[in-house]
């Protein structure tokens, strides 16, 4: 009732506050920002950012008019604002500019969408044309959990790392995701970056014996940060990954349960609180029932309690869920440990690094998807608004709440000069932190998951204060286009989908885990696509082509193509970004950004030629037709060029990297150069035997035609669902082409429910006249459907084509 009555007081008073306005050093005079009384901390910085805006472009004297922006907090009346986190920002004529929003958070959107859209106004603007280009805006979250997944550092003796004590820090990284539309920081940990060990993290926070303690000191860090992050309109959560007592060189069962009630009295304004279970069955229950939730009980924890899925299954963790009451979460993994496409595409294998059952209902919890994308981006930087907006999209499939992204420094110190061998020539001016070199990473995975028609031009407006007119445009081009490769490159060839193996920027594939045994051409050729029932391996489209047989599915010689079309853009648009440099703010970041975009063309390149070498090694050895081993050599040897050219651009730019978790300390690009030597001379033995059994090595090998085939093209499909029988569970599938376009000879349905474990089956579909027809038996929770098709020529097609999310269909999706 209280809470109400302050609302109300809030929708009637409009009694100011002055926080910051253009003219706030001046005495005596009233602010251009009005906010309600008693104004929440997220809305209060927010108005000193619009009237830090306000300040920079108005004139010297007046021009603003006092009270000419307010702030309304829970709007009377069915209102867009109603929904959290949303709000609304109006500029109607002869009227205060007004942001209305039904929260704190909804209201500092607001304020910063407001100071955002004046920073492309010049300098010494009257307060009419900064009205005048400010437009309307009516925005909610479309994605409702938007986090950031960071990892807590302790070095190898235990203690945490400098920079989760560090002030300035926080505020720089706070501020960071605030603008960028975060609103949870999802802390896991224990972490060491030296050893790769978990361990405990209670003991980091409670048992201190005395005020002075690093436990205390830790605790009190930790007090700050959420309440600091509070203040920008985000939460915290806290996830301990090893639950046994003393850290990972003992072996007791389980954390003290008094230590779980200390760490939560200690820091009440948790959100959300939770342990990663990694064990099935009664006794798991049993034992986090007591190591955990009786102990949040006992602490008076109203919050969300979460964990992971990996190590554990769905009986296990209903049991839980159902056991607290105030809200359970479990996070799953996207796509294993790595980002490759834009959409969950672990289907029929990777176990439980993919979504198994959990999305299935009814279910007693939430499901978050953890985005685990530092296994790919460990070295340079990332933004592609393209890939973000189709992530965005598949993120509701089966209900989830939201998803939880690592950054960069994940596991990876967060220190520049850890990285660069000129940590400074990397950063812009007044820059300190790793992060900041990364700020559209973070602009992109927030604010396009909160509203993902945010146009490119906010974030090109980023780069261009940062760098400048010109070159902002071309860094923008130039990191857009130098961020698709990598993720290209792992979707192509998906090594493993554990962080360990595999570091898409950093090495050939040659190893297997154990570090001591090389894979040879066959196992490499055997190697598969991320999504294996879009794309093919080259062992398996040289068998399709010896079989005679059409695939539908793309072939790695199509995977290779684009490679090297991502490859030239990149280039292309680094040319560009060095021509700039003349009229660049922070010229040595641009130029240094240009040099990483080379180098990643280099790495799409290389990877498009051993792509292309691998195949037609697989032809040879399906066709037995050693014609195909000079062009496998050819192409072997245009991938080791590309591969020096990378190592010439990163080694320089670069420290040896230090990644325990694969690569291992001291990486360099060059010192993998040589293993190109390897598949070299087992080529070489290949035509050594050819030569001695004077097989031809000379002309045209056979199905060269199959190689280098092309898609089909078929015009886009109608597709409709029915839904049929007495338990409504027949689902009649119809697919009609428009009339008088070419129609596939052959169309497949792929089907599968809501469970990654489950296989795709494929069932033909049956052509009367021009409609295609089959019906399908429909679980409550829907099927994921997508289609294949080969032409007269036996060329592929596949639909969803999936440019705007999900390559396939959910059928529940509008019931959900």
């Amino acid at each position: 009732m209280r809470v109400g009555n302050a609302f109300r007081r809030l929708r009637v008073s409009l009694s100011c506050l002055v926080v910051a306005a253009w003219w706030a050093a001046r005495a005596g005079e009233a602010a251009a920002v009005v906010l309600p009384e008693n104004a929440p901390e997220p809305v209060r910085w927010a108005a000193g950012e619009l009237a830090a805006a306000l300040r920079l472009r108005a004139p010297p004297a007046g021009g603003v008019p006092a009270g000419v922006i307010r702030v309304c907090l829970d709007p009377p009346g069915p209102d867009a604002a109603k929904t959290p986190e949303a709000f609304t920002l109006r500029a109607d004529a002869n009227e205060p500019v007004t942001v209305t929003a039904s929260d704190a958070t909804g209201a500092m959107y607001g304020l910063l969408e407001a100071a955002e859209q004046l920073e492309a106004v010049p300098a010494g603007s009257s307060w009419a044309e900064l009205r005048a280009r400010l437009s309307p805006v009516a925005a909610r979250p479309t994605v409702r959990l938007r986090a950031i997944n960071i990892f807590l550092h302790v070095t190898p003796d235990g203690r945490v790392a400098d920079w989760f004590h560090d002030e300035e820090f926080w505020r720089r990284l706070l501020e960071l995701l605030a603008r960028s539309r975060f609103n949870l920081i999802d802390l896991h940990g224990a972490y060491c970056p030296t050893t790769t060990v978990f361990s405990n993290l209670l003991p980091l926070f409670t048992g201190g014996d005395g005020p002075d303690s690093a436990p205390a000191k830790n605790l009190d860090t930790l007090r700050r940060v959420v309440a600091q992050a509070a203040g920008r309109g985000l939460s915290v959560a806290l996830l301990n990954y090893d639950n046994r007592e003393g850290g990972h060189k003992r072996d007791d069962s389980s954390p003290s349960g008094a230590r779980v009630a200390e760490l939560l009295r200690g820091c009440p304004g948790l959100s959300m609180f939770g342990f990663r279970v990694k064990r099935t069955g009664s006794g798991a229950v049993d034992t986090f029932e007591e190591s955990y939730l009786k102990p949040c009980r006992a602490a008076g924890f109203h919050g969300t309690l979460y964990t992971r899925s990996w190590g554990t299954d769905r009986s296990t963790v209903a049991k839980l869920a159902k056991d607290w009451s105030d809200g359970f979460l479990v996070e799953v993994k996207y796509n294993g440990e790595q980002l490759g496409t834009p959409y969950p595409a672990l289907h029929g294998w990777g176990e439980d690094y993919s979504f198994q059952d959990y999305l299935l209902h009814p279910r007693s919890f939430e499901v978050l998807w953890q985005v685990r994308a530092n296994g790919s981006l460990r070295v340079f930087p990332w933004g592609d608004p393209a890939f973000v907006r189709r992530a965005a999209a598949s993120f509701p499939l089966g209900g989830a709440a939201g998803f939880s992204i690592e950054p960069h420094w994940a596991y990876f110190s967060v220190d520049p000069k850890d990285r660069y061998r000129d940590p400074q020539g990397a950063l812009a001016e007044g820059e300190r932190y790793l992060f900041e070199r990364d700020c559209a990473f973070y602009a992109l995975w927030g604010r396009l998951t909160y509203d993902p028609a945010t146009p490119d031009a906010v974030f090109a407006r980023m780069f261009v204060a940062r760098y400048g007119p010109a070159a902002g445009l071309a860094t923008f081009r130039t990191l857009t286009r130098m961020s698709r490769i990598v993720p290209a490159v792992y979707a192509a060839y998906a090594m493993g989908v554990d962080h360990r193996d595999a570091a898409p920027e950093m090495e050939l594939g040659l190893l297997i885990k154990s570090r001591d045994h090389w894979r040879s051409l066959d196992e490499l050729c055997a190697i598969q696509p991320l999504d294996r029932a879009r794309a093919c391996s080259p062992a398996e489209f040289a068998a399709a082509a010896a079989d005679e047989r059409g695939e539908p599915r793309l072939s790695p010689v199509e995977a290779a193509a684009e490679l090297d079309r991502l490859a030239a853009e990149t280039d292309t648009a680094a040319t560009e970004l060095t021509g700039s440099l003349a009229e660049a703010r922070a010229a040595g970041a641009a130029r240094v950004l240009a040099s990483e975009a080379r180098a990643l063309a280099c790495l799409g390149a290389s990877t498009a030629a051993r792509l292309r070498a691998l195949t037609a090694y697989a032809f040879y050895r399906r066709t037995n037709d050693a014609r195909w081993l000079p062009y496998a050599q050819e192409e072997l040897d245009r991938a080791a060029a590309h591969w020096k050219g990378l190592a010439a651009i990163a080694d320089v730019l670069y420290l040896p990297v230090q990644d325990p978790l694969r690569v291992g300390a001291d990486f360099t690009w060059g010192s993998v150069a040589s293993h190109f030597e390897r598949l070299r001379a087992e080529l070489a033995q290949a035509i050594e035997a050819a030569r001695k059994n004077q097989r031809s090595l000379d002309g045209e090998p056979k199905l060269i035609g199959v190689f280098a085939r092309g898609r089909a093209a078929f015009a886009e499909p109608a597709v409709a669902f029915n839904r049929g029988g007495e338990d409504h569970r027949e689902l009649a599938v119809e697919v009609r082409f428009p009339a008088g376009a070419p129609a596939p000879r052959r169309l497949i349905v792929l089907h599968k429910p809501l469970d990654s474990e489950a296989p795709w089956k494929a069932t033909g579909v049956e052509r009367k006249k021009d409609v295609y027809r089959v019906k399908l038996d429909e679980p409550p929770d829907g099927l994921l459907v997508q289609f294949q098709a080969v032409d007269e020529q036996g060329r592929g097609w596949l639909w969803p084509r999936g440019a705007d999310g999900l390559p396939y269909c959910w059928t529940r999706s509008a019931g959900r």
